[in-house]
Order: structure tokens, then sequence, then C-alpha cells
């Protein structure tokens, strides 16, 4: 079997531990090339080479198809974002900031999308063995990039109607996406750094996240694919984590601050689960020893589950490489131990 197949089998109740890193710029590293190299124009190419480059030194059984940035939805609604070789994309406008703002905007895809769709295109050609995931964001992630995160925290409470607006348009443009990616991807990744009560509480999760994943799930359910949610924070709240699992989401992968026995004690049979090591500190700054110990305790507690070994979250230019390749190595000496591979 393999890799993708390998990926795949583990949200049937295969006892495979996959292994999946979403890489969404570290990839540029091993090709030694830097943002202005990629996105000033945007160059499909460069984008693939460098994601599948990372998916093959690291042996993967899955990888994102593009190099990913928030730059995509920014650019989709004429929002201003600043490149250089020492910073990957940075945000200097917010396109939806205002309620202003919401008239007359075209969810037609434009922009560095449509060159991350090409990349999409291309990974796969390249990559028939792997699953190629699509990486989208979540509601409340949407809506930080698209507002703003300082807006955003105002208008969850002062107006809610906004958020919702502003949500439904990003979803939109989603869903547009992935119509334009379905051919070239197997999986779906729903990227959820803001959709976190440690920022927001438990009741805004509730009232703006839910519902929205709910939809996510049954659109990517239409496409006769998986769906992984990663969002960030604390899910340890028994009521929040029972309503994300009742959207019927394929996986669940817990960030750091989240006790991997803990959620895989909570969520038992109902989801696959994904996680690892933390990139911060451990991944960044760790001993090898650090990064082994951490490696073996997320599979051993993870190992009865239906669970796909990854890191706490996306991996950037700068994480050292090396440090990759000594968790990797860990990972496989375990599974290996436990005649998981």
């Amino acid at each position: 079997m393999n890799g993708k197949g390998k990926f795949l089998s583990v949200f049937e109740n295969s006892s495979y531990i996959p292994i999946f890193l979403r890489d969404f710029t570290l990839g540029m590293d091993v090709i030694k090339k830097g943002p202005v190299d990629l996105f000033c124009p945007y160059n499909p190419k460069m984008s693939s080479d460098s994601v599948v480059s990372f998916a093959r030194m690291t042996g993967q059984d899955a990888l994102i198809g593009c190099v990913h940035s928030p730059a995509y939805i920014i650019d989709q609604f004429d929002g201003e974002v600043k490149y250089s070789d020492e910073n990957y994309p940075t945000i200097l406008k917010h396109p939806l900031s205002s309620p202003s703002l919401l008239d007359g905007k075209d969810t037609t895809i434009k922009g560095l999308a449509l060159g991350a769709i090409e990349s999409y295109k291309l990974t796969k050609e390249k990559c028939p063995d792997l699953a190629v995931v699509g990486n989208v964001t979540g509601p409340l992630t949407k809506a930080s990039v698209l507002m703003g995160m300082d807006t955003l925290s105002l208008a969850i409470y002062s107006d809610p109607d906004f958020v919702h607006q502003v949500i439904n348009l990003g979803t939109e443009v989603t869903f547009i996406f992935l119509e334009k990616i379905r051919n070239y991807i197997d999986c779906v990744f729903v990227a959820s750094a803001s959709d976190n009560p440690d920022l927001f509480g438990i009741g805004p999760i509730m009232d703006f996240c839910v519902k929205n994943l709910d939809n996510m799930v049954k659109k990517v359910s239409d496409m006769e694919m998986k769906l992984i949610f990663h969002p960030h924070g604390n899910y340890a709240d028994k009521k929040l984590i029972k309503s994300i699992l009742n959207t019927h989401i394929d996986c669940f992968h817990y960030s750091e601050k989240n006790d991997p026995l803990t959620i895989c004690q909570m969520i038992k049979n109902e989801s696959t689960v994904m996680g690892g090591p933390d990139i911060i500190p451990t991944l960044y700054s760790g001993t090898n020893s650090e990064i082994i110990n951490e490696t073996y305790r997320h599979v051993d507690v993870c190992k009865d589950s239906r669970y796909i070994f990854s890191c706490s979250c996306s991996l950037h230019s700068g994480v050292p490489i090396n440090n990759i390749k000594t968790m990797i190595s860990a990972y496989r000496t375990k599974i290996s131990s436990l005649n998981l591979h």
C-alpha cells in the first residue's frame, strides 16, 4: 500500500499510523528559495517543488498541495500584503475591516489563489502515490484574516451580524476554491488558529464556528472526501468537543496546550485523532532527547486510537530541518517497535 492508501485507511479503522507534517513554508528552506522568489509574482511550479521536496525528504504519506498563505484570500478581496525575504507575507490592509466594505464583493477566484490552484494540479501530477490535502481556513480564522483581529474581537460582541456576514462571504469563496481543486486533492484540512476558546471564550466558538464547520463538513462530504479540523486553544471542555464531534468531522488535529490523553479519551472512536510534538519550543529549540521523548509520548498515548502522527501546527521556514529529521526517525523507530508500520 502506498502513502496515499495508508493515509486514507486511517479513517476506516486501520491500525497503521501515517505521518503528515503540514508544511506551509519550511519546504522553501529545502529548495533554498525565499518569499520574493515565490510570491513576486506567484510561481506555481516553485510552490509545488517546495512542498514535494519536503514531503519526499521526510517520507510522508500526505502533503499540502501548495505553499499556503493567508495572502490568497487577502488578495481575493483587494487587501494589501507585503513580501520580503526576511518575513513571509505580512498583511498591511485587511480588506473587510468595516461593514461598508462588504458591498459588491466578487467571489470569483482571482489573484494568487489562481496560482495556488495550479500548484495543487502540479503536486497531484508529481505525487500520485501520496495523499494531497487541500488547506482552507476555519470560520473565525477567515474572519480574523479578512477583518483584522482587533476588529473581529470587538465585533464578536458589538456587531455579530457583521462577523457572520464576513464568515459567510469567506466560506463562499472557500467552497468555490475547493471546487476548483477537488480533482487534485484527496482530503480537506480546515486550519483554524483563531477558532480558539482561549481567545474568545467557548460561547463565540459555539456561535460562530460550530454552525459554519457543520456546513463545511457537509460540503466536503458531498465531494466524497474527509475533513480534518485543526483549532487552536484548549479543547478539553466536554460540551465544546462534543459540539465539534456532532458536526461529524473525520479527524481532530489537536494543537499545543492540549493533553493528548484527554483528547483521545473524549473523542474515543468518534473521529480520527492527529497531533504530536509542539513546534515551539520542542521542534524549534529542543534537544534531541526532548524531541525523541515527546515523539514517543504522543505515539504511546494515541496508538490505540485512529491516529495520524504530526506536530502541533504548520511548519514554517526557520524550523531546524535536522530537528524534524530527529522527530521522524523517532516516529519510525516507535511505530516499528509497535509493529504499526
